[in-house]
């Protein structure tokens, strides 16, 4: 998940997130970005991208690639990951 006050400054991260996790993993499946089925709150734009792997270690290496990359990350926009999520509301 990402979110942030400027909607396109979250939707720009979320296109730039999601290349890069197609780019590091072949063995991950990348599906979207798209708006959050609740796509704003508190004046925070929310784009979901979801990562689907076969295997559970590809994932988490994609995953922690994303963590390491995190720091380097454009201002106002941030990013949540949340592996098994119960609700992607």
């Amino acid at each position: 998940l990402l979110l942030g006050t400027d909607e396109k400054k979250v939707e720009s991260e979320a296109e730039t997130v999601a290349t890069q996790l197609r780019d590091a993993s072949t063995q991950c499946q990348v599906l979207g970005p798209v708006a959050a089925p609740i796509a704003r709150i508190q004046g925070r734009y929310r784009v979901h991208i979801l990562v689907k792997s076969p295997s559970r270690n590809a994932l988490h290496g994609v995953l922690d690639q994303l963590g390491e990359q995190k720091k380097a990350r454009r201002k106002g926009v941030d990013r949540i990951i949340d592996v098994d999520p119960y609700s992607m509301l």
